[in-house]
């Protein structure tokens, strides 16, 4: 790859998911640095294996809670995955698909 996402940090939601962890697997491609995010623990714990832990921290995140996404916002910020200032968000998180919520 050409490495046109060095140095930035990327939140996604819905990393667990098909799309999330697609996102998530060309964004590490590109040398971005990700904080990735699902209600899904295990299969978002397995990624972030997969990409590294260097490259990739995961938190479980419920999108419908204001205190996850705070929560989350700090985990970009701050957590294992250094180095910059959080630079994208990707939604794959399925809301606002007539949820009922």
């Amino acid at each position: 790859m050409t490495g046109r996402l060095t140095g930035k940090i990327a939140l996604i939601s819905g990393a667990s998911g098909d799309i999330g962890s697609a996102t998530a697997r060309l964004f590490a491609d590109e040398g971005c640095k990700l904080a990735l995010g699902d209600v899904r623990d295990a299969e978002g714990e397995q990624l972030a294996d997969e990409l590294g832990r260097k490259r990739a921290a995961f938190a479980h995140l419920d999108v419908r809670s204001s205190a996850d996404w705070a929560g989350r916002w700090h985990l970009a910020r701050v957590s294992s995955v250094p180095h910059g200032a959080h630079q994208q968000c990707r939604r794959h998180d399925g809301c606002g698909r007539g949820t009922g919520d």
